[in-house]
């Protein structure tokens, strides 16, 4: 039976994580291993030790109390290549739960990044009217903008949390005048849930990562085997 190992950028276990791959991956017969970037640190050190300054690349991400913390990207990428390495015994190929950019990362195994799985997903729609995205935080729209800069399309930005009361159709709202040809919820917080309640308020194609990179990735290794 094959291994996935499935790292966070938060703590582990996530349960919103492993609702989502497991239809996929028990239909598959493929076992899950889960690790955190933020496994064993208190959230008073997170909070004081990894947070962003102004203008660094800022990640946000759920504890195993339920709060959420933002994080600085250079704090975040050492401690999951250590998850990474330590999985490598244990796994046949390893996913970073988060849609964020880590060329950087390396592994003797296979390993799936949310980003470029949703990048080329999207290359493959029609993208007229452009692209919608949305994003956690308010300060991350310049950055996560920017990494879709390639697809060579307009791109329009929302912002709610996955972590809170944010309202997601009023986000959908703001992107449906637009009409684009696809939605990307770009965080891998964003529920099956949350993809619905977009869909339904802006009649638009959605694109969920909590869909779409356990269907893709059991879809891969059941071919690997």
């Amino acid at each position: 039976m094959s291994v996935l190992g499935v790292v966070t950028i938060g703590q582990a276990p996530r349960e919103d994580i492993a609702r989502s791959f497991a239809p996929h991956f028990d239909r598959a017969g493929i076992g899950i291993v889960q690790a955190g970037a933020l496994d064993g640190l208190s959230e008073e050190t997170i909070r004081s030790a990894l947070a962003p300054s102004e203008g660094e690349t800022t990640y946000i991400t759920r504890l195993l109390s339920g709060t959420s913390v933002e994080l600085a990207k250079r704090h975040v990428v050492p401690l999951l290549q250590q998850r990474i390495n330590e999985l490598e015994s244990q796994c046949d190929a390893v996913v970073v739960v988060c849609t964020g950019d880590f060329p950087m990362l390396t592994s003797g195994l296979p390993l799936y990044f949310p980003d470029q799985l949703l990048l080329q997903a999207a290359r493959d729609r029609q993208l007229d009217g452009g692209l919608g995205l949305v994003v956690p935080l308010s300060r991350q729209t310049e950055d996560i903008s920017a990494k879709w800069d390639e697809l060579g399309v307009t791109v329009h930005t929302a912002v709610a949390t996955p972590y809170g009361e944010a309202d997601l159709a009023a986000a959908a709202a703001v992107l449906a005048v637009h009409r684009p040809g696809l939605i990307v919820l770009d965080c891998m917080g964003y529920t099956v849930a949350h993809g619905q309640a977009v869909r339904e308020a802006s009649e638009c194609e959605v694109l969920v990562p909590q869909e779409f990179i356990p269907r893709y990735v059991a879809q891969k290794l059941g071919e690997a085997e």
